[in-house]
């Protein structure tokens, strides 16, 4: 790529007489030189108790200055847009300078604000156990009112459809009942909603008694796992991924000096080959 991007400055700067060579030089390291290359794998060196490289931790707090006063980045900043090969900030400040929430609410960052803690995690049941069972019986009562109100309603209704000169009220009477009767079918399904969070609660309440303890990130709605291993990849592919990228580039530079008959479709034609060698070669 670099030889591909240099033989393209030197027809910029030689044949067409633009630029300079010291601006060329720096645009070509500005543009094919990466920071650095972070990795999310999780086999990397290990630091901590019990691993290769032992540490002593130190507790650090808005006293300490560098932690306070510090909003800078920890490296080089690239002015990245989206921040992708930006360096990080410091364990406070986020790159915008703005304090993290890992700092300021660190039981909320890590999703707990949710969680009871283990102690009062059993009372805490029994009491919810006890709330729903009261809205359950709540329910059971407005349940058995509403019912025996929409058999009077529907006697009403079948009366003046019988009879003969009432057609306007009849309308006006299961308009009625068909409300009531819908209202009647949402409180069935809310007590049978409650009824199935009461036994999910109780069997609970049961596995935290007996001591079966649920997965440390079981609160974690998008838990993080390390990124698997890549592939072990074919000669081929290596070879195609030094060469194509070059071979495309000087390809491109040619149908810009020679502008060939009907370029579009050569482009079209390249991009299809590439696709096609591409595709073929991750197999």
């Amino acid at each position: 790529v670099r030889r591909a991007l240099h033989l393209l400055h030197r027809f910029w700067r030689e044949t067409l007489g633009m630029g300079s060579r010291v601006e060329s030089e720096r645009s070509e390291r500005a543009l094919l030189s990466v920071p650095f290359v972070d990795y999310a794998r999780g086999d990397g060196p290990s630091i901590g108790p019990g691993q290769d490289e032992e540490w002593t931790p130190e507790i650090i707090s808005d006293e300490v200055g560098w932690v306070h006063n510090y909003r800078g980045l920890w490296g080089l900043d690239t002015h990245d847009p989206i921040g992708g090969e930006r360096a990080p900030a410091g364990p406070k400040h986020d790159r915008d300078g703005s304090v993290r929430q890992s700092w300021h609410d660190p039981v909320g960052w890590a999703g707990l604000d949710k969680v009871y803690p283990p102690a009062k995690l059993p009372g805490e049941i029994t009491l919810r156990l006890a709330e729903v069972q009261g809205e359950v019986e709540a329910l059971t009562e407005s349940i058995a009112e509403n019912r025996e109100a929409v058999r009077k309603l529907a006697l009403d209704v079948e009366a003046l459809r019988i009879s003969e000169h009432t057609s306007t009220l009849h309308r006006q009477k299961t308009g009625t009942l068909e409300e009531e009767q819908e209202a009647l079918q949402a409180l069935k399904a809310r007590r049978t909603e409650l009824v199935e969070t009461w036994q999910a609660l109780d069997s609970y309440r049961q596995r935290v008694e007996r001591g079966d303890e649920d997965e440390p990130a079981a609160h974690l709605r998008h838990e993080v796992h390390p990124e698997p291993p890549l592939p072990a990849q074919h000669r081929i592919m290596e070879i195609w991924a030094a060469l194509s990228s070059a071979m495309l580039l000087l390809i491109l530079l040619l149908l810009v000096l020679f502008q060939p008959e009907h370029w579009f479709w050569w482009l079209v034609g390249l991009g299809v080959v590439y696709g096609a060698v591409e595709a073929t070669a991750r197999r």
